[in-house]
């Protein structure tokens, strides 16, 4: 029971100790004075302090870029008032603009080359507060490896998913405007860099045209810079029918002392192609043929394989039969 009445004397007491004005004077001066204290001593020079600045990199050589990004931050070791470490620590601060091109740089015409920071004191002290001196920095080095920036035009490659019967087709090559992108970025990177897929375009043929922007699959670097993120894609579609023609199989590479008869002369060639074009397709438009080379590799074969060497782009599906013939090899 006493020590539940200590406890209630001691609260009553602490209340009255804060609350009576007299003493909220005292505590008002106190603090008044620890204040000015404080601030008396941070007006005071000498401090030594180590702050970390982020730094960016300006004026690179002409038509260069980074290779690898050098450090984007800095451990600088300064002397300065307490007022100004404060502001430092607390406040952070602007990036430190690093002009490159006025480094006194180590092979400074070379694609790599680096900057001794340390030498260079006075230009991070130039960008702080006149009394700030700064007596090191870390790290000591800093390496700038450079790569050429240059341009290239680079083609689209469209990406298609076609969900329409054999019976429908696209007439031609679908249109791409732009059908390429122009690129700036390091020689390095860009060399490796031959096509910009486009994302897959779905096609249903469920009307005659389309006509419609598709995004570009760029590559994820913030070095390279592209003209275009999107391709307009305008495809027509057309209905297919289907043609056969007998066409004559050709042997090639034949020496001119032999003879050879080979067994079916033709074979059946079925193909698609758009109904407007029906008439345009003939039997010379086709060229299948063997060739004696086959036999001079394999003298006991007795069949010569086929094969189709060119067709007009507008058709489709083209199949033929027999894929194999047989043959008579007779010398003259």
């Amino acid at each position: 029971m006493n020590t539940s009445k200590e406890k209630t004397n001691d609260k009553d007491g602490f209340l009255r100790l804060i609350t009576d004005r007299s003493n909220l004077v005292k505590l008002f001066f106190l603090l008044l004075s620890v204040f000015l204290w404080f601030l008396i001593k941070l007006s005071k020079e000498g401090y030594d302090a180590v702050i970390e600045f982020p730094v960016e990199y300006e004026n690179l050589p002409s038509n260069s870029s980074f290779r690898e990004m050098p450090p984007d931050k800095i451990r600088v070791n300064l002397r300065a008032s307490g007022f100004d470490i404060l502001k430092y620590q607390l406040q952070g601060f602007r990036s430190l603009k690093i002009n490159v091109s006025r480094l006194d740089r180590v092979d400074a015409t070379a694609e790599r080359s680096y900057w001794l920071t340390n030498n260079n004191l006075d230009f991070i002290e130039s960008q702080l507060n006149p009394d700030v001196e700064v007596r090191s920095i870390t790290p000591d080095t800093v390496y700038f490896e450079f790569s050429k920036v240059i341009t290239k035009k680079i083609p689209v490659d469209l990406r298609l998913n076609k969900n329409y019967s054999r019976l429908i087709s696209i007439y031609k090559e679908p249109s791409l405007f732009p059908d390429s992108v122009t690129v700036n970025g390091p020689e390095k990177e860009l060399a490796e860099l031959n096509h910009i897929p486009t994302e897959v375009l779905e096609l249903r043929a469920e009307e005659e045209s389309l006509s419609t922007r598709v995004p570009l699959i760029l590559p994820d670097n913030p070095d390279l810079k592209f003209s275009h993120s999107s391709t307009e894609v305008r495809v027509r579609f057309t209905q297919m029918t289907q043609g056969s023609f007998e066409v004559p199989i050709e042997v090639l590479q034949l020496p001119e002392k032999y003879d050879i008869k080979i067994f079916p002369e033709t074979v059946t060639l079925n193909y698609h192609v758009a109904v407007k074009d029906y008439n345009k397709v003939t039997p010379p438009d086709f060229r299948v043929y063997a060739n004696y080379e086959d036999i001079k590799e394999k003298p006991e074969a007795r069949y010569l394989n086929l094969a189709i060497e060119s067709y007009p782009a507008f058709v489709n599906y083209v199949n033929f039969e027999p894929k194999r013939v047989e043959f008579i090899l007779t010398e003259k």
